[in-house]
């Protein structure tokens, strides 16, 4: 060992790691379907390092959209709270509000709580927009490699979640 200091594995990298493996497991067994395929007449094809790099990014795009999903899920949920937090503040009696930033809460007036949930409301509304417009693009991607791939492979593969 060089005596330098080993980083430490992430949950993250655990994940990329794993589905890594599953990747290269089906890449060995899609092959070993072809040659079995080939041994019984049909016609086979080999994968190649390319069809590799595209069953991997197929991969990942997937785990992206499963992930973008949920962050559209909770920012959904977020608008929604905010929009009733809104609905709450016009029928108050109170002329301040407690407005929560963060652990704490702080007192603020009405007027200036509304403009606050208004910012936050919009701000929630433009992450929901750049992650429908990152899903589509996603969802493009794994088109455009599922017709790929399928035209190579046919049945042999299965790119479905």
């Amino acid at each position: 060992m060089s005596g330098g200091k080993a980083e430490e594995v992430t949950w993250e990298d655990q994940q990329h790691i794993c589905a890594f493996g599953r990747f290269n497991t089906r890449v060995h067994e899609v092959n070993a379907e072809l040659k079995a395929k080939a041994k019984m007449g049909g016609k086979a094809e080999e994968v190649t390092w390319e069809d590799q790099q595209h069953i991997c990014a197929f991969g990942r795009f997937n785990t992206r959209v499963h992930e973008v999903n949920a962050e559209l899920k909770a920012k959904a949920k977020m608008a929604e709270d905010l929009e009733e937090a809104s609905n709450e503040l016009i029928v108050t009696d109170d002329d301040s509000v407690r407005f929560g930033v963060g652990e704490t809460f702080v007192l603020v007036e009405n007027d200036d709580a509304e403009t606050m949930l208004e910012k936050l409301l919009a701000e929630t509304n433009a992450e929901v927009d750049a992650l429908e417009l990152e899903k589509k693009e996603l969802q493009s991607g794994m088109a455009e490699l599922k017709e790929k791939l399928y035209k190579k492979f046919g049945n042999s593969i299965n790119l479905e979640e």
